[in-house]
């Protein structure tokens, strides 16, 4: 059992279930949260637990549970309790809500969390997968609201990856083109304002605002996030998209969750929700701003 920060302490399970409960009484551990799919094991029946069931794998969706987990943890720090962080090997699942209390409690980039984590425990290796969602944490400023362009993206791509998975496509199509598609500020060669929307060229409704686009080029789709006026709720895996003014009706755009080749970028984005610029048009462009999609990669 190794002692991370204070009042937190991080261990494998099997260690804890071979040793004598009593010692865990012994050393003060009344919380622990415990990350492994399945059903709950059992520990001393003094111990408050927080079961996470999730599994280490490439798939499993942990950024979620961090708001909530943190908070519990908080919450054990502030009645001067000491919680212990278990997984099966207490090298990927407990070391990612580990580095993730460190990371919002210190305000700190995931690979310095990482860096304290491993001083006390240097076996600790989150997988990539959660490696790729801490640092989304970190880019989100700590937090996982909707607000926040990055969070929704990770988001549609987490559907994307559903629909895809649900006999239409497979997880592995979209993962191999996840780590292509690069949204670095240099790639768009326009920038754009928060005043910016996009709208139908027929009709002149608007289709999507600033916080709804996910990039913009100016020989290529608006790519944008799925909005309620789309109707993509029946699980189909491509479609058209039709303008929502039941006047106009006029085709704007097209979706495929499994992702398209954009020829301009040369990459996949994935999940591509496109208006096309031959029947959609920008309007209101103001001053230019940074967007802060730019600053991930995903598979980082």
């Amino acid at each position: 059992m190794d002692k991370i920060d204070h009042l937190i302490f991080i261990s494998p399970l099997s260690a804890i279930q071979e040793a004598d409960k009593k010692l865990l009484e012994d050393a003060g551990i009344r919380r622990a949260v415990v990350a492994i799919n399945g059903p709950l094991p059992e520990l001393a029946p003094h111990i408050d637990t927080l079961h996470l069931d999730i599994h280490d794998d490439e798939n499993e969706d942990i950024l979620e549970l961090l708001p909530r987990t943190l908070d519990w943890i908080d919450q054990g720090i502030n009645s001067n309790s000491p919680t212990l962080l278990l997984c099966h090997a207490g090298v990927s699942r407990s070391a990612t809500v580990a580095t993730a209390h460190l990371m919002r409690k210190y305000s700190l980039s995931l690979e310095d969390a990482l860096v304290r984590v491993r001083r006390c425990r240097p076996i600790a290796d989150p997988n990539p997968n959660f490696k790729h969602q801490l640092k989304i944490f970190q880019l989100a400023g700590w937090s996982v609201s909707d607000s926040n362009p990055l969070v929704r993206r990770y988001r549609l791509l987490q559907k994307a990856k559903s629909i895809a998975g649900d006999g239409h496509g497979t997880r592995s199509d979209i993962d191999n083109k996840e780590g292509l598609l690069h949204l670095y500020q240099q790639k768009q060669q326009k920038k754009i304002s928060r005043t910016t929307a996009v709208r139908c060229k027929q009709c002149r409704m608007k289709l999507a605002g600033y916080d709804d686009i996910v990039m913009y080029i100016p020989s290529s789709p608006f790519y944008v996030e799925s909005l309620e006026w789309m109707n993509l709720v029946g699980g189909e895996v491509s479609g058209k998209l039709y303008c929502p003014n039941d006047k106009c009706k006029n085709k704007v755009g097209t979706y495929d969750w499994t992702g398209v080749k954009d020829s301009s970028l040369n990459e996949y984005v994935v999940p591509a929700i496109m208006l096309h610029q031959n029947k959609s048009e920008v309007y209101q462009i103001g001053a230019a701003v940074n967007n802060p999609l730019s600053l991930l990669r995903p598979g980082v």
